[in-house]
């Protein structure tokens, strides 16, 4: 048995659909700490449909020349939930946390394409409870530059040890991150390590937690599922005779 994954992201970057992966097998850890993540994969997507739709968050136009394009995103991202695979798909809040309700992108993206999904999946519409918006605020930045640690090493290998005083500041802080406006320019980095960063021995998702902001909410929805955390229990160790933990327990444990 293994459990299967599609993941989409805004994000340009060659490794951006990685990172979100990586950044997914750490918020299941929290959920179930037993879970085998040998039995985790993500599939290969059809980068042709995805990224005529997703990359720059084109599902938004308005314009009849990328009407096909969305239409063909719908359809694929239907076909993998009918499937039984579980569907995650990243976009930017692109607003910070404390003005979230400004933000146009979900209740655009429920309007414009999770309505079309349900729509074309009719029958097998409960297939849509598969699907998850993983909405970071400002952006995926705002949690991948959480490893102070690793965001250190960075600077002072790659940049002369450029903006190592704001890197400070988010490490004793780390609620500051989903306050910053366009947070993935606020340093050397920019957009250019996430995968590094969530890679890295040093990643954790203690300060997210302790933030309770936009991390800490997508570890609320995905724990909020009954069918994932049974499919992470179905892919436990063998060994393992616990079930994982409970939604008012998410708080706990390591990852």
């Amino acid at each position: 048995m293994a459990l299967e994954l599609i993941i989409l992201s805004e994000d340009s970057a060659s490794t951006s659909e990685e990172t979100v992966f990586r950044l997914l097998l750490k918020i299941f850890r929290k959920l179930n700490n037993n879970f085998d993540e040998n039995k985790v994969f993500r599939r290969p997507t059809d980068e042709h449909i995805t990224n005529g739709a997703i990359r720059g968050n084109l599902w938004k136009s308005t314009r009849a020349m990328d009407q096909s394009k969305i239409i063909d995103l719908i359809k694929y991202v239907s076909t993998e939930l009918s499937r039984g695979r579980f569907v995650f798909w990243h976009i930017d809040g692109d607003r910070v946390w404390g003005n979230r309700r400004a933000s146009e992108n979900q209740q655009k993206f429920d309007e414009i394409i999770l309505s079309a999904i349900k729509v074309k999946l009719g029958h097998l519409r409960e297939s849509v409870n598969n699907f998850f918006l993983i909405v970071p605020f400002y952006s995926i930045e705002a949690w991948t530059y959480q490893n102070t640690i690793e965001a250190r090493s960075l600077s002072k290998i790659k940049y002369s040890s450029k903006d190592l005083d704001i890197i400070e500041s988010w490490a004793k802080d780390p609620k500051l991150l989903d306050e910053i406006e366009k947070v993935a320019e606020s340093i050397c980095l920019r957009k250019h390590h996430n995968l590094e960063l969530v890679t890295s021995q040093h990643f954790t998702l203690s300060p997210h937690l302790v933030a309770q902001k936009s991390l800490h909410a997508t570890l609320t929805l995905l724990g909020s599922s009954d069918k994932l955390r049974k499919s992470l229990c179905d892919i436990q160790y063998a060994w393992c005779t616990t079930q994982g933990v409970g939604t008012d327990e998410i708080d706990g444990g390591q990852a």
